[in-house]
């Protein structure tokens, strides 16, 4: 079959636009099979999931009367810097390493007072600065965190971002025993902050506020599942 010229061309527009549109429909699928897929923290626990405590087998927690707090740490979010910064087409607005790791020192600083205080809160547990064989040993970490539209030192005072993306992290307490290392507890909160329905304002004082509030919540769940292994079981908690 010939075509005249005209009709050749609107035949060729028309296929241009149908694989167009099967490219769009690819991808939007293969982009919601990604975000299906449930994101898995460096240990295998799941982001997203629902998450009940793991216990060791064979522990005698009332061998325990006392618990050492170590330093939280905090990871982020692995494409995190990379997904903020794609979004900045400006280069003094782009996210650095530095301020990357000044937002790691500071939520780091953040988890460590909120689960101090809930271990505070009463009946307190008997905190020591070092351990023996009858102390448990707390170790709390942040993984997975994402800070939603940081705002940079160079552009504090005249740029603002406004986002309707929430902050998220997963707060993972691991006990351990002090002689052999090994895990005989761990609790884990995923937490997020809650989306807004418009853009919000997002800087640094609203971000630790977040973080804040997700710190403090998460803390108290953990230290009331704390409570259901040891208060029953040892002595960490003066009666």
């Amino acid at each position: 079959m010939t075509w005249d010229w005209p009709d050749a061309r609107l035949v060729l527009g028309m296929f241009r636009v149908i694989l167009l549109s099967v490219f769009c429909q690819l991808l939007a699928g293969c982009q919601a099979h990604r975000s299906m897929a449930p994101e898995k923290l460096a240990d295998g626990i799941g982001r997203n999931e629902s998450h009940e405590p793991f216990t060791a087998e064979h522990v005698d927690f009332g061998r325990y009367d006392q618990v050492l707090l170590a330093s939280c740490t905090v990871a982020f979010r692995p494409d995190w810097l990379s997904q903020q910064n794609d979004t900045r087409r400006q280069l003094s607005r782009r996210l650095s390493e530095q301020t990357r790791e000044a937002l790691s020192s500071e939520t780091q600083a953040l988890c460590q007072a909120a689960v101090t205080a809930s271990l505070q809160s009463a009946p307190s547990y008997r905190v020591v600065p070092q351990p023996d064989a009858k102390t448990l040993v707390l170790k709390p970490r942040i993984m997975n965190l994402q800070v939603a539209a940081p705002d940079t030192q160079s552009t504090v005072g005249w740029s603002r971002s406004f986002t309707n993306e929430s902050s998220a992290m997963t707060l993972v307490l691991e006990v351990t025993d002090p002689e052999s290392d090994a895990t005989v507890l761990r609790f884990v909160e995923p937490m997020r902050s809650p989306d807004t329905p418009g853009l919000e304002w997002s800087n640094r004082v609203t971000n630790r506020a977040d973080i804040q509030r997700m710190l403090n919540r998460g803390a108290v769940r953990i230290r009331e599942q704390l409570d259901q292994y040891l208060t029953v079981a040892t002595n960490v908690v003066p009666r």
